[in-house]
């Protein structure tokens, strides 16, 4: 009997995922609801997942990981002294709200976005934009930038938003959004919903769904129950047992992309304390990280060698240095703390499976005789400001990088000197003479020399442990979805979406 029951179960599963939400309708979950969907203002990953369909670039990266594309630009070219960059736009490009795409236009848009962020590594190498025609612009640069092209195929690098919009909403733009895309916004319920529709006129318009709706769920146990009772159709970084679950209820199939970020431990070395090396190399040694991801991260992430996610780098023989329990004993007794220590861990409230690797992480450093007390903070602007803080100790943090194709810029944010997103508050002049270096270097194999260099002294000063890359993954509707397209920095191309009827 009990097999039929279970029999049933399963049946009515499969009908719900097939049935409960409409053939032409995608829902996708989000973790947290937008701020806003202003790509000058808005950067936290729920939002670029949203308006990263409404708003359009210059360039996309194509699935090498390596090679930019023609999208907004359908060709360019470079001065020899690779200080300034022409823009050929293509004809014909329309807003959503029917205006159209001109020089003019994207040059106020883009200067807008440069003037918000003036000191982002992303925009702070342009000098100016110059008009040449209707169609046609020059980007000009301080200096020559080898990874110039990269940074317009960003995910959050410089957007077409429409003039008219911004003349007409001003900074509410964010709730109004008028880009270029393949989606426009038809609806915004604040912590509830966004639904986008189909922009016709788009270049590659194609009405294989009738829209796109992105729900916010407080709980991410609320997301999966939706997801198992098909009212949701896509739901993003699902944790290890959680994919196995589903995977063995049979009611998923998965999207994996190449890891692209790295979670560590960060150390705030302008800290009284923690200028120590030795005690960070303590921390470091205290950790047995190959345990935590395989053991308690269970399938969605890989273990770092070092700073920057494999895709960027092969590290050849140059990796951090691993688990040594003995090791950690002798560098705190040669720091000063052989009867141990306590420290404050900052952190962001919201990481699934956080309380499990907490109690790991602190078990084994209490093995060690180092405390820590687990401070929480309620939104990344919090814990962001409170880790640049002298007060700050020890945090727990995740990088993706805002370029692919090449690694200067995940280094030059996390570990230049003067950089807004140093954390670290990591000062290493001869990191600092690299990563200059390697903005104005255009051979890429003496770049890859420089990297080397850049990431052998990182992991010999010890600013932080380096834990994991979090594998990407969506979990979609196999009853529904037939093919799930997502581009290099995991972004859904709806548009493209194939379904199974």
């Amino acid at each position: 009997m009990k097999k039929v029951y279970i029999l049933l179960f399963f049946l009515i599963l499969a009908v719900n995922c097939n049935t409960l939400t409409d053939d032409k309708v995608i829902i996708e979950s989000l973790d947290a609801f937008p701020h806003g969907l202003d790509p000058a203002r808005n950067f936290d990953p729920e939002e670029v997942r949203v308006y990263s369909n409404i708003y359009e670039s210059l360039l996309t990266l194509d699935s090498d990981y390596r090679t930019v594309q023609p999208n907004l630009a359908e060709s360019w070219e470079i001065s020899e002294d690779n200080k300034e960059y022409r823009f050929h736009l293509r004809p014909g490009i329309r807003f959503h709200d029917g205006s159209p795409l001109t020089s003019d236009v994207a040059i106020y848009s883009f200067q807008r976005q440069a003037n918000l962020n003036p000191s982002s590594p992303l925009f702070n190498m342009i000098e100016s934009f110059k008009e040449v025609d209707s169609l046609t612009f020059m980007i000009c640069l301080k200096y020559p930038y080898a990874q110039f092209l990269y940074t317009l195929s960003s995910v959050v690098g410089l957007k077409a938003v429409s003039k008219n919009g911004l003349d007409k909403f001003g900074d509410n733009i964010s709730f109004h959004p008028v880009g270029t895309g393949p989606l426009q916004l038809d609806e915004w319920e604040t912590n509830s919903h966004i639904s986008l529709i189909p922009f016709d006129e788009h270049r590659a318009y194609n009405r294989n769904s009738n829209k796109v709706i992105f729900k916010y769920f407080s709980d991410y146990f609320n997301q999966e129950e939706e997801f198992r009772s098909g009212n949701i159709d896509i739901q993003f970084a699902v944790i290890g047992y959680s994919i196995d679950r589903l995977k063995w209820l049979g009611l998923a199939d998965y999207k994996f992309n190449k890891p692209i970020s790295t979670v560590f431990i960060g150390f705030n070395n302008r800290s009284d304390i923690l200028t120590n090396r030795k005690l960070r190399k303590a921390i470091l040694f205290a950790l047995n990280i190959p345990y935590l991801v395989h053991n308690i991260l269970r399938g969605n992430s890989v273990v770092a060698r070092g700073p920057l996610p494999p895709i960027f780098f092969d590290y050849q023989e140059s990796c951090q240095e691993g688990y040594n329990y003995q090791k950690s004993i002798n560098l705190l007794r040669e720091a000063g703390y052989s009867k141990g220590l306590s420290l404050k861990f900052y952190y962001l409230n919201k990481f699934r499976a956080r309380d499990t690797v907490f109690l790991m992480l602190k078990n084994e450093l209490e093995k060690v005789q180092i405390d820590i007390n687990l401070i929480p903070f309620y939104s990344r602007e919090e814990l962001n400001n409170a880790c640049r803080s002298d007060s700050a100790q020890i945090f727990w943090m995740g990088w993706e990088s805002d370029v692919l194709g090449d690694p200067e810029n995940f280094l030059y944010s996390l570990f230049y000197s003067k950089s807004e997103y140093n954390f670290l508050n990591y000062r290493q002049p001869q990191v600092d003479q690299w990563l200059e270096a390697a903005r104005r270097e255009f051979d890429n194999e003496k770049r890859q020399v420089i990297y080397r260099n850049i990431i052998k002294q990182i992991l010999d000063d010890t600013p932080a442990v380096f834990l994991y890359h979090v594998i990407p993954l969506y979990a979609y509707n196999r009853y529904k979805i037939k093919y799930l397209p997502v581009d290099p920095y995991g972004i859904i191309q709806y548009h493209q979406i194939v379904f199974n009827n």
